[in-house]
């Protein structure tokens, strides 16, 4: 319950007949009075009662009987002042304290309410009733300070057990204070070691918020008195699924499932867990077989379609989509999307692509129409336009028409959050507060790319923080990148609670170095929770989100009239937006041996291409197949995908070209930093993808001195590698069409002198792409000045550096 809403069930007041086991045949009497209406000469006698020891327990009781009489009347003055008296007369008297709560509630007077309440609990520790009212009213201050002051109180009353406390955790959750729900729901695990069905209990409400370590540590301290329970243990593997932890996730969720084999949840998280660790095809098992056991069950038929869009699989996608359909009609329109929204990760050909594009396009004109709503489309949806940029088209028009679909409904986007100059004014250390937001802070090519600015921002004028969603695969990468940071914050994974969160952290500038590639940062970034919001080019297309103010890139890597492909405001630096540092363990490293790993000939020519598979688009076909034509020696190796179907869709496409010969096309194995370097140095020449460019892979060939050539094409996506080789003064290995780029790659494949004289050039050249501390000065001008627009109303039109 929020503080603005009403009570939505009545707050039950106190018994209206006392037991006893005797009374006089006055208070009969006036018992009668009071049953008859004739309040004001019941008061009458009962002043006339003596008041001592032996009278004043019932004379208590009267008086509250009474002061109900007159609640029920209206008149609740008079009511407060018989309830008063009943507790002056009788302390112990927890039913005449737990009315004057729930009058002092209905005026909203909510401390003195609570601490009647407490009164009552301290007087009757189990009404379960006054553990009810008293938390509906915590709900209802006006911070969670006062809250957690009131919850101090509680915990200091004896005789509370801890499945009273679970009635105030369970409601707290509800209401806007979930925090505080949090909060008493650690002190229950940590107070009822033994007592396993609060713990549990506690251990499902730190789930539903997102306090999945908190969650599983709950659950663990469970298991520790129930080590069979195989509900327990369904509990924790889905707590490990949240973490990513999905090693421990299977083995738990395994157990639970020998001990319970018809739990549906049970088998659809531990399909999760298989789906990441690698294991396909059981993963799909266990989604079906949690279908077998509840065919309606909407959560393991989106994990298995959602598994199948992954892999390239279109006919089990659209047959689950089917299926969700008839499952879940109210859902019908979003399903709909889903499916319009799904390109396969290997494009087939062309004309497919074009199909799709057109497909989706038509279908956001007919849902805008009927205006979907949504309200959690991270749930509901949990699908952003990310092979879109994979695309050679702009995406403008199709992503904002998306952003306008998911943005209609009562979720996060209609928050009102304000941003008043006195809100967000500097502090005192007059710093500008800078948040830098991903699902990738990890060993992964996000936290590359922005490691320099969180590292090197000048700390007398910038705070920096970091957000790390629940989701985020922490790892060694991680910690790395925290140590830089002035404070970081981990989030929920709950949408609302998230932006909440940020919002108090009062940053002036949130970064979102990625939007489009992680479905959660890409529903968080619709609302406005800071004063200024920016992406960049981690995932390098327009968000279509109005929310987001300003698009970091640079002239180097954007078209003319580039502003056109974007809803942001574009701004344009003089380098590439990011600072790269030159890899320290270079020189250390042995060429890796491909004649040995993949038996390749001795006098091969090693043509490598060391992009994500889905880069690899149809229109680089001709230019794959016009090498292994013009070159016999030739040897072109990838490195697999994510899914083992991806090089199958690669093979099939290959295949149905004329003389595209597949004996000398190779796929090594996904590999860590150490071994991806090696592979660069053990290459001729390196392929450079025409629609989507390297980018810190292409930092890493360069920096090792390797020959890459590329051919860029109109989308800023396409340009990034020619950016760097501009910067390097080495636009010899810029092409301007295919025929050029067959030739220039093989040049420099099979003649060991132009190859030496290329990379001699890179050698001497890259060393102005490294640590160039411009790019960072670019950052913190670019950033000032946004923050001075802002306090001036305004936003920054024509950017000059």
């Amino acid at each position: 319950m929020t503080r603005n809403e009403t009570i939505t069930r009545e707050i039950p007041d106190g018994p209206v007949l006392i037991a006893r086991n005797t009374l006089d045949r006055d208070i009969d009497r006036i018992l009668g009075i009071i049953e008859s209406g004739e309040l004001e000469v019941a008061g009458s006698l009962l002043r006339k009662i003596p008041q001592c020891p032996e009278t004043a327990e019932i004379l208590g009781e009267l008086l509250n009987v009474l002061g109900i009489k007159y609640k029920a009347r209206g008149d609740t003055h008079e009511a407060e002042l018989l309830f008063l008296k009943a507790v002056e007369t009788w302390p112990q008297l927890s039913d005449a304290q737990y009315n004057l709560g729930n009058l002092y509630f209905g005026r909203q007077q909510y401390d003195s309410s609570v601490g009647r309440y407490l009164l009552a609990i301290s007087s009757s520790p189990k009404e379960i009733d006054y553990f009810n009212n008293l938390s509906i009213c915590l709900g209802n201050f006006s911070s969670l300070e006062s809250v957690l002051k009131w919850i101090d109180r509680l915990l200091q009353i004896e005789g509370i057990t801890p499945n009273e406390l679970i009635v105030v955790a369970r409601n707290l959750n509800q209401s806007a204070y979930w925090m505080a729900s949090v909060h008493l729901s650690r002190i229950i695990a940590l107070k009822s070691p033994l007592l396993i069905e609060p713990i549990i209990e506690s251990g499902i409400l730190l789930h539903q918020r997102g306090f999945f370590a908190e969650s599983e540590n709950a659950f663990k301290l469970a298991l520790g008195e129930a080590a069979e329970d195989g509900s327990i243990l369904a509990n924790l593997g889905a707590s490990q699924v949240m973490q990513n932890h999905f090693k421990e996730a299977e083995k738990n969720l395994a157990k639970s499932i020998q001990k319970l084999p018809d739990n549906p949840a049970a088998w659809n998280n531990l399909g999760i867990a298989y789906e990441n660790l690698g294991n396909f095809t059981q993963a799909y098992d266990c989604f079906e077989k949690a279908l077998q056991i509840q065919p309606n069950m909407v959560e393991a038929l989106e994990n298995l379609e959602k598994l199948a869009s992954f892999h390239g699989l279109t006919s089990k996608t659209e047959t689950a989509l089917s299926r969700l359909k008839e499952c879940a009609p109210q859902k019908k329109d979003k399903y709909t999307l889903r499916a319009a929204l799904h390109f396969p990760p290997i494009a087939p050909d062309t004309l497919d692509t074009q199909r799709r594009r057109i497909l989706l396009s038509q279908t956001m004109d007919d849902l805008f129409v009927t205006k979907v709503p949504w309200s959690d489309p991270f749930r509901e949806s949990g699908t952003t336009p990310f092979f879109l940029a994979y695309q050679s088209e702009s995406n403008k028009i199709l992503n904002h028409k998306l952003a306008q679909i998911y943005n209609y409904g009562p979720w996060l986007p209609n928050r009102a959050f304000t941003f008043g100059p006195d809100t967000f004014k500097l502090s005192g250390n007059r710093k500008i507060r800078i948040a830098f937001i991903s699902s990738f802070f990890c060993s992964h090519t996000i936290a590359r790319l922005n490691e320099g600015f969180i590292k090197h921002l000048n700390r007398r004028e910038f705070e920096v923080i970091i957000f790390i969603p629940a989701l985020t695969r922490r790892d060694n990468s991680t910690d790395h990148l925290l140590k830089y940071a002035d404070q970081a914050i981990h989030l929920p994974q709950n949408l609302e609670d998230a932006a909440q969160i940020i919002y108090s952290s009062k940053c002036h500038i949130l970064h979102y170095c990625d939007i489009g590639m992680d479905p959660w940062t890409y529903f968080l970034a619709f609302t406005k929770l800071a004063p200024i919001q920016s992406t960049s080019w981690g995932h390098p297309d327009t968000s279509g989100i109005e929310t987001i103010d300003y698009f970091i890139s640079s002239h180097m890597i954007e078209p003319d009239h580039a502003q056109d492909d974007y809803t942001e405001k574009l701004i344009c630096f003089r380098n590439p937006p990011t600072y790269f540092e030159m890899p320290m363990d270079k020189n250390s490293l042995e060429p890796m041996n491909f004649h040995h790993q993949l038996g390749l000939r001795k006098n091969s020519h090693i043509y490598l291409c060391p992009q994500s598979l889905f880069k690899i688009t149809p229109h680089f076909d001709s230019i794959l197949s016009g090498i292994l034509r013009e070159d016999n020696l030739a040897e072109i190796i990838f490195i697999e995908g994510n899914s083992p179907n991806w090089q199958k869709m690669l093979i099939l496409r290959w295949g149905s070209i004329s003389g595209f010969d597949l004996s000398r096309v190779h796929f090594l194995p996904r590999m860590d930093r150490r071994q991806f370097q090696s592979m660069i140095l053990a290459g001729h020449v390196i392929l450079d993808p025409t629609v989507f460019s390297g980018g810190v892979s292409t930092q890493e060939i360069l920096a090792h001195g390797k020959a890459i050539v590329t051919h860029p094409m109109r989308m800023m996506r396409s340009q990034v590698t020619s950016g760097f080789l501009k910067i390097a003064n080495l636009s010899q290995q810029i092409v301007s069409n295919n025929e050029d780029y067959v030739r220039e790659s093989v040049k420099i494949a099979s003649d060991p002198e132009y190859r030496r004289h290329i990379e001699q050039q890179i050698k001497v050249g890259s060393s102005q792409i490294f640590s160039n501390y411009q790019v960072v000065n670019e950052f913190e001008t670019f950033f000032k000045t946004a923050y001075e627009a802002w306090r001036d109303g305004s936003c920054i039109e024509n950017w000059v550096y």
